[in-house]
């Protein structure tokens, strides 16, 4: 047993120098090492030169400084002189407060300014006729037609007694001389327009009348008139006949 151990001990120290590394040399030591980085030091805060621009001038001021000064003293108040206080003047006892003038009367306006005092203007309407009428108080009773005595112009008696029909209801057929232009329509839509006319001048005049012309039904507007015709008919609504073949 002591000599196996003998043995042993002998062999140990071959084995540590076969595993022992070689040791590195200095120079190669050196070269590995990094090089020391170089410090920057920071200029001190007094070094530092900092660069501040300069303050524009207001053109005012600066007009006022000529250019020479950077800054514009201001201006010292001028003293006013005292005003010297005005001498009251004496109120004379002749002066007396002025009497309002009286105000001229107006005259009532009227809604037409072509209209006169004692005439009344008025426009009637009926089918495609428009009649424009004028009513002058204190006449004869003369109908005139587009410059022709209404005997002339209309043929009819009928024709003739619907123009007169306001005036004999409001009794105020010789009272009247009547001026009328007409255009548009027939003979009988002319007569409708005419009538419709007369009745709206004689209401503008009294207002009693204006009730009478109303419930006899001169004052509304026939609003009967001729369909247009359309398109694909013959008329307004007369289509053409059936044809089967």
């Amino acid at each position: 047993m002591a000599e196996v151990k003998e043995k042993k001990a002998a062999a140990a120290p071959k084995t540590e120098a076969k595993t022992a590394k070689p040791a590195a040399k200095p120079a190669e030591k050196a070269a590995a090492k990094p090089a020391p980085k170089a410090e920057v030091k920071a200029a001190p805060a007094a070094e530092r030169k900092v660069y501040v621009a300069p303050k524009e001038q207001p053109k005012k001021q600066a007009a006022a400084a000529g250019g020479n000064s950077s800054v514009s003293k201001p201006a010292a108040p001028k003293a006013s002189a005292p005003k010297a206080a005005e001498p009251t003047k004496a109120a004379s006892p002749a002066a007396a407060p002025k009497a309002a003038a009286p105000k001229a009367e107006t005259t009532a306006k009227v809604k037409n300014p072509k209209a006169k005092a004692g005439q009344y203007i008025a426009t009637g309407r009926r089918k495609k006729s428009v009649a424009r009428v004028r009513l002058y108080d204190g006449g004869k009773g003369k109908i005139t037609i587009n410059n022709m005595d209404i005997d002339e112009y209309l043929d009819t008696e009928v024709l003739k007694l619907i123009v007169r029909q306001p005036l004999a209801l409001t009794k105020t057929e010789g009272r009247y001389d009547i001026i009328v232009n007409v255009y548009g329509g027939g003979k009988s839509g002319q007569a409708g327009a005419i009538r419709h006319g007369i009745a709206r001048g004689l209401a503008k005049e009294n207002e009693q009348m204006h009730a009478e012309l109303k419930k006899g039904g001169f004052l509304t507007r026939d609003s009967r008139m001729k369909e247009r015709k359309k398109y694909g008919l013959k008329k307004a609504r007369r289509a053409s006949q059936f044809s089967k073949r």
